[in-house]
């Protein structure tokens, strides 16, 4: 079933969204994505319509 998200989400999101973006962009280092960590999960995911 597909649904909105909610804030119990983000750890699930956020795992979803370093192994996608290390793969997709494997020629930007791991620790690129690594760092962008928190900004994913107090920036751009709360500003997001995001659905799982």
């Amino acid at each position: 079933m597909i649904r909105k998200y909610n804030e119990n989400d983000m750890g699930s999101v956020l795992e979803i969204w370093l192994n996608a973006s290390v793969k997709a962009h494997d020629f930007i280092s791991a620790e690129f994505w690594e760092s962008q960590l928190e900004n994913m999960r107090n920036i751009y995911i709360p500003a997001s319509e995001t659905y799982v």
